[in-house]
């Protein structure tokens, strides 16, 4: 969501007087639906003392600036930050690792200051918050309000805010991209109808599609979009959030992708991997399963990966459930965010495949969900859409690789449907080492051979690749060749496998 002003200040008092000062102090505030944002812009005659440079009280060593923030009313509130000229910062009631706080321009007789403050971080509040803005500056202290003490909550200056009762506070996230569709998902504060909004890049009118709540309080949203062009630009509204995405290219073209599996929770490094150098220009993402470790609710899904999706990759991702996803008492939130797991989808000429083998279910459970696989695949290798394409990529959080394995096992039991020389290239995950199996190989090459005592359940006529838990892989194809780029949860460089194309 675009900010929205809130605030504007022109002018500060000398300190205890009704004197304005003569050297100008401007302050703007704004929010979004999560921060304020509060801008003070300095004019200074006299030489800009920046020994405030040190957090915690050195901070008062040089010029600098006290935002204060609070409420009247039945549980008073009042908060704090401090920040200098030379770029020190203090806080009451907040740490600082909770708010932000930089000087954005420092020239000889002018600097910029900005406090970022999430609301999280305030009191309760309706309608109106008080401030104040006091100034340390050579041989003059400046308030924005008539104050005796600077913390005079009750005479703070007053502006009104209002947070709207319905906006999107998960989302919109982008997934299962293909040639012709797409789907978006999102999850709404407040159950009011939210439309989508959608048009072609250079068009001037936008199409309304009919939202889909999909959760019962209305709150979680699931639109999927068919017949669309291919690499083709299109442009989103919903509410107050915008966006664009590009459909997958239908001619054999270069592309490159980004993959990763098993990162079980740890946002903090699933944040590192999407924001990663090396995978900048990829086209898409894979999140092949075991992205959390147990299902409770579809709030770990955000936490624990969706939301750093959503803010720092912005671009489409197809993603399968690992065994993991299917544990837990709120193990359905996966259907509920992104309808079915095994589907295909086509980019540069390629076929994707993807597979959601196998689940940590009941033994009758597993039964049934490995039928649903078998019968997916066995429809879909008789039709022409798998018998024309050129190019197959299989994308399943579980490979058929051990003998002593059961949930290999159960994969070879639904991949032994794919007729011979049909399949290019296999990516997996789940082992949590960096392995690979070659073209009618009986022999596991991997990082951990502990985990991988034995032979391949069958010798398969395809390369298979698991993906490091932790790590990442970039594929890349150029003309008739793939290339597989692997990385450790270290961002160490493992390997890399070339792989011709028919």
């Amino acid at each position: 969501m675009k900010s929205v002003e809130l605030f504007r200040l022109q002018e500060m008092y000398q300190f205890r007087t009704d004197v304005i000062s003569q050297v100008k102090t401007e302050t703007e505030i704004r929010r979004d639906l999560e921060n304020l944002y509060i801008t003070v812009k300095c004019q200074e005659p006299e030489t800009i003392n920046t020994r405030s440079s040190g957090d915690a009280y050195a901070v008062w060593q040089g010029d600098n600036l006290e935002l204060m923030l609070g409420n009247m009313g039945e549980h008073p509130w009042y908060r704090h930050f401090v920040l200098g000229a030379g770029g020190g910062r203090h806080s009451i009631y907040a740490g600082l690792n909770d708010w932000q706080g930089r000087i954005t321009v420092l020239e000889d007789h002018y600097w910029e200051a900005e406090f970022v403050i999430p609301f999280r971080l305030l009191g309760n509040f309706d309608r109106t918050l008080r401030f104040n803005l006091l100034r340390q500056r050579t041989g003059e202290l400046q308030t924005a309000s008539k104050i005796e003490y600077g913390h005079d909550v009750e005479v703070f200056l007053e502006f009104s805010i209002t947070l709207p009762e319905d906006y999107i506070e998960h989302g919109p996230w982008i997934f299962q991209v293909s040639t012709d569709r797409a789907s978006i998902g999102w999850e709404t504060v407040g159950a009011s109808e939210t439309k989508l909004e959608i048009r072609k890049q250079g068009d001037t009118e936008y199409d309304t599609v009919t939202e889909c709540a999909v959760s019962n309080n209305r709150k979680l949203r699931r639109v999927h979009l068919d017949g669309l062009e291919p690499d083709t630009v299109y442009e989103y509204r919903i509410g107050y959030a915008d966006g664009e995405f590009r459909t997958m290219k239908a001619e054999t073209d270069d592309f490159s992708f980004l993959l990763l599996a098993d990162t079980h929770d740890d946002a903090v490094r699933f944040s590192q991997i999407i924001q990663h150098p090396e995978i900048r220009d990829c086209e898409f993402a894979v999140y092949l399963g075991d992205m959390l470790t147990s299902s409770l609710d579809r709030s770990l899904y955000y936490d624990s990966f969706l939301d750093s999706s959503v803010k720092y990759w912005k671009k489409p991702f197809h993603y399968m459930r690992g065994n993991h996803e299917f544990r837990g008492c709120g193990k359905g939130a996966f259907r509920e965010l992104f309808g079915r797991g095994h589907y295909v989808f086509h980019h540069g000429g390629v076929m994707f495949i993807t597979f959601e083998v196998q689940g940590d279910l009941p033994l009758e459970a597993k039964r049934r969900w490995d039928e649903e696989q078998e019968a997916f695949l066995k429809e879909l290798v008789e039709t022409p859409e798998f018998k024309n394409a050129r190019n197959r990529i299989v994308l399943s959080h579980v490979a058929p690789l051990m003998a002593d394995d059961s949930e290999a096992h159960a994969a070879e039991k639904i991949f032994r449907h794919f007729p011979a020389g049909s399949i290019d290239l296999f990516l997996s995950g789940h082992k949590h080492s960096y392995s690979y199996i070659a073209p009618g190989a009986d022999v596991i090459e991997s990082l951990n051979v502990k985990r991988f005592s034995g032979r391949p359940t069958l010798v398969h006529d395809y390369p298979i690749l698991v993906a490091h838990y932790g790590g990442f892989m970039r594929v890349e194809r150029r003309g008739n060749m793939l290339t597989v780029h692997s990385w450790n949860e270290c961002d160490q460089k493992l390997d890399v496998k070339q792989f011709p194309l028919k």
